[in-house]
């Protein structure tokens, strides 16, 4: 904690609320945002398993990166990142 309140004190804001948005975390198990939301773990918030599940149907369809990720409302990053994992490398 005390490294954290050293960059907070040196200025760094944006490092200080993190260490204390995580210090809250550890303390408490959870931390709410300043607009009211309860958060349990720091960063962005992980897509929908349903999205997921949906964008791999496609996938297997053979439909392709950009429009899979129009159908199910991921990013383009997300789907080639699922591509990426359902392929198979053949060979050694």
């Amino acid at each position: 904690m005390i490294p954290c309140l050293y960059l907070a004190e040196a200025g760094d804001e944006r490092t200080g609320l993190i260490c204390d948005a995580a210090a809250r975390i550890k303390r408490d198990g959870h931390f709410t945002t300043k607009a009211g939301i309860v958060r349990k773990r720091l960063g962005r918030p992980g897509a929908d398993p349903r999205q997921i599940a949906q964008a791999q149907v496609e996938l297997a369809k053979g439909v392709g990166i950009g429009k899979v990720a129009r159908l199910t409302g991921l990013g383009t990053g997300i789907v080639h990142k699922l591509k990426r994992e359902m392929t198979v490398p053949t060979g050694t």
